[in-house]
């Protein structure tokens, strides 16, 4: 379900962005390709979101798993609310 693109696409420096319905994410190398922080939102443009979620992980297929699975777990959670309301 959460896309992460090949290491190599950060290393370039590129964003990916995607979204499960209102479930927003998205990947960006930090300006030194050492890091890339991951972030979760709800409104469809990432500059104008209001309720981002970030963290960031070492730039490494390990960090580009890591971060896919705490970005997995935040959709889960969102599931979870969305069911409650």
């Amino acid at each position: 379900m959460i896309v992460v693109m090949p290491l190599e696409w950060y290393r370039f420096g590129n964003i990916y962005s995607g979204s499960i319905g209102d479930f927003r994410y998205r990947f960006e190398p930090s300006k030194d390709k050492e890091t890339v922080k991951a972030s979760r939102y709800t409104v469809y443009a990432y500059s104008e979101a209001d309720d981002i979620d970030e963290t960031v992980f070492e730039l490494s297929e390990e960090g580009l798993e890591q971060a896919r699975d705490w970005l997995f777990s935040k959709y889960e959670e969102y599931v979870e609310r969305k069911e409650q309301v």
